[in-house]
């Protein structure tokens, strides 16, 4: 019933008007790492992370989602924590207007080689949470990144020399379910790493026509036993790194396929 609502109902329900319409969402996958910053409330954490490059920033009704102009765009940003959640806070965002999704955050990696904090853009994502099958039923199993959006990623990061990794991931609908027999299928199946969001935002794109991206970076080794809890305080440093890097990449990609004057929506394919 609600998925059906029509856009302008949505928007007439949490007030949203042309001033504060999205034409971009970013959707950040992030809870309790947020204390690695020093920060206890996630709204608090997002706008520390973007207030250097958004202005005019002002408060959607939505809960713990605000908007702020980015070179001629209005950008939305929320956070999002396992599919459910994901799911609510971004459609809603596009039933607003957003007709472009980046998705930023962070993965487990299932190969021992990835340094923390490296950068990540799965190229696939394949549903094994319960959210996106409410949208995509058993089908569609592998859900993708907008074709043009990656391959732009790909090129923009190469210029930029900055290093990262891509392949498919696995989304799971929670963390602390994983056992080492998971892990060890997954791996075993080809997977790069799992993460809980970026599933739910590709099949979110693909009913809504509308483009997609993922951009996450490597929080701990699942795969080789290696927790988020011990890491070391090097290891520490580098995902704070990471989490700027998220953002500037995140925006670049709002610059270059946020153009709320484009007609032509891209397929998630």
């Amino acid at each position: 019933m609600y998925r059906d609502v029509k856009e302008t109902k949505w928007q007439e329900w949490y007030g949203v008007t042309q001033d504060n319409k999205p034409d971009v969402a970013i959707i950040w996958g992030i809870f309790s790492s947020i204390m690695e910053e020093g920060f206890r409330l996630v709204p608090d954490f997002l706008e520390y992370q973007f207030k250097p490059y958004l202005t005019n920033i002002r408060h959607l009704k939505l809960p713990h989602t605000f908007v702020g102009d980015y070179k001629n765009l209005n950008v939305a940003v929320t956070h999002a924590y396992g599919g459910p959640y994901c799911l609510d806070q971004t459609l809603k965002l596009v039933k607003f207007g957003a007709k472009l999704l980046i998705l930023m955050g962070h993965f487990g990696s299932l190969k021992n080689d990835i340094a923390v904090g490296k950068i990540f853009i799965p190229s696939a994502a394949f549903r094994s949470d319960g959210a996106s099958f409410h949208l995509l039923g058993d089908e569609d199993r592998f859900v993708h990144p907008t074709v043009d959006v990656e391959s732009w990623l790909h090129t923009y990061l190469a210029n930029e020399k900055i290093p990262y990794e891509t392949g498919p991931i696995k989304t799971v609908s929670t963390m602390t379910s994983q056992s080492e027999r998971m892990i060890e299928e997954w791996r075993r199946q080809g997977f790069v790493g799992v993460d809980l969001e970026s599933a739910v935002v590709f099949s979110i794109a693909k009913i809504h026509n509308v483009k997609c991206v993922s951009i996450l970076h490597h929080s701990d080794h699942v795969g080789g036993g290696r927790l988020i809890f011990d890491i070391t305080e090097q290891e520490r440093e580098a995902k704070k790194v990471a989490r700027k890097q998220l953002v500037q990449i995140g925006l670049k990609v709002a610059e270059q396929f946020g153009n709320k004057n484009d007609a032509n929506q891209l397929n998630s394919v």
